[in-house]
């Protein structure tokens, strides 16, 4: 069918379907419960166990519920500098009550489990934490049993290895394979963190799950002809948290905590001990406010309408294109002289991923307080997909959309822009 002369020009969807970002040049205004199977006598593939942290104020041994093996606060059941620490949640569970929960310092704070020492989990597994990391540390670890190690990097990224028994093969011919996600763990949110082995005639695989979707996995066959599929550490207690002090601290809450060795363990993993917000906004409705006065030292701020976020940088770790925190040159309406955002002018954005999901075709109304200290060619204010806005370098205003077929408008790309008369004065 042959469109009519200028109908493309009206097609008004937008590409709007990636993050938006605020850029450069402007200045505005625990882990808490734990999953194990039974406590083994030998070198046993049949466990499943879970530590549930929530409301054990003053224990210094939980119990799990399934097969009654012991979590015990630091390495001892004596007190010690190493016990974590009891805190309540920031936020209520599924139930709606706010419980205290396992609080690590990002230190030497450390959970063992020595009934685990003789369970040999080269049969394949499924691990699951729910997780409220507080800050970054190098390697917030969440579990070591020798061969296993799973952990949160520095940038919030989770990552975890097996290591064979004779320390071969593998890429790097140390009997190592690593699975690491490309996706974060929020700060200050609790996450449901996952970890799975499962082993197989072809071999073995190791996947990391967020809110209950894999995120990254590798498969153990690349190990070559000779493959050693025994897991490292069968005769070692595993640990929740700390191993080495200062070096491998968790930062954080811990509610819960699951190790099961069934093949479909992970068919068992409590997700919904916490609300989660995996969905994106209404995909046309949305309201909401950043206010960035007086957030000094704050990697997110959160929206006062809707709770939407907005991360310094294109992260929640510090990075070098977070903007900084400086005092308003002047007062604003309550007489106060504020703290708010300062870009630097090269790579300095706020990103806000919430709105990934937000399609702006059917129309939105946008407004920011500014004030512009030097003049750039294409100082960005927002830009999100098929709509952007920014300051010439003339001071001038401009902004266009771009609809999702490419065709129509002026100049037949499906693009339209309007730009002020006047510009604004720095």
């Amino acid at each position: 069918m042959t469109s009519k002369p200028g109908e493309a020009h009206r097609r008004a969807t937008l590409r709007s379907t990636f993050t938006p970002r605020l850029l450069r040049p402007l200045w505005a205004g625990c882990l808490a419960v734990a999953l194990l199977g039974p406590a083994p006598s030998d070198a046993s593939t049949e466990f499943h166990d879970t530590w549930d942290f929530r409301n054990q104020d003053g224990q210094q041994i939980v119990v799990g519920t399934q097969s009654g093996t012991r979590a015990i606060l630091g390495t001892t059941d004596a007190a010690e500098p190493s016990d974590p620490s009891w805190e309540q949640s920031p936020v209520a569970d599924s139930s709606g009550e706010t419980p205290t929960v396992l609080a690590f310092d990002g230190d030497d704070d450390v959970v063992t489990l020595p009934d685990l020492a003789g369970l040999d989990l080269s049969s394949g597994f499924a691990l699951e934490t729910w997780l409220w990391q507080s800050e970054r540390t190098p390697f917030g670890r969440i579990i070591d049993k020798r061969g296993l190690q799973f952990y949160v990097n520095e940038d919030g990224t989770p990552q975890a290895y097996v290591r064979n028994t004779t320390r071969e093969g593998g890429p790097n011919g140390d009997g190592i394979i690593y699975a690491r996600s490309r996706d974060s763990v929020s700060l200050s949110k609790w996450t449901h963190v996952g970890l799975t082995y499962d082993v197989n005639s072809s071999g073995a695989r190791l996947s990391i799950f967020i809110d209950g979707q894999e995120v990254d996995y590798i498969r153990q066959d690349s190990f070559g002809a000779d493959d050693n599929l025994e897991l490292d550490g069968t005769a070692s207690e595993a640990q929740l948290g700390n191993n080495v002090a200062g070096n491998r601290g968790l930062a954080g809450l811990v509610a819960y905590v699951g190790l099961n060795t069934s093949p479909d363990g992970s068919s068992e993993w409590n997700t919904s001990l916490f609300p989660v917000k995996s969905e994106p906004p209404p995909a046309t409705e949305i309201h909401d406010t950043w206010d960035f006065r007086n957030q000094d030292g704050q990697q997110i701020v959160v929206g006062t309408q809707s709770g939407t976020r907005a991360i310094l940088g294109r992260t929640d770790a510090a990075e070098p294109s977070d903007p900084t925190w400086e005092q308003s040159p002047v007062a604003d309406s309550s007489g106060e002289t504020p703290t708010v955002l300062a870009f630097d002018g090269d790579d300095d954005v706020v990103t806000l991923p919430d709105l990934a999901g937000l399609d702006l075709s059917p129309g939105f109304a946008y407004e920011m307080w500014i004030n512009q200290q030097d003049q750039t060619a294409f100082a960005r204010i927002l830009e999100k997909g098929g709509f952007r806005f920014y300051i010439n370098g003339d001071g001038t205003l401009q902004a266009y959309v771009r609809n999702t077929t490419g065709e129509g408008g002026p100049n037949g790309d499906g693009v339209i822009h309007v730009r002020s008369a006047n510009g604004l004065a720095l």
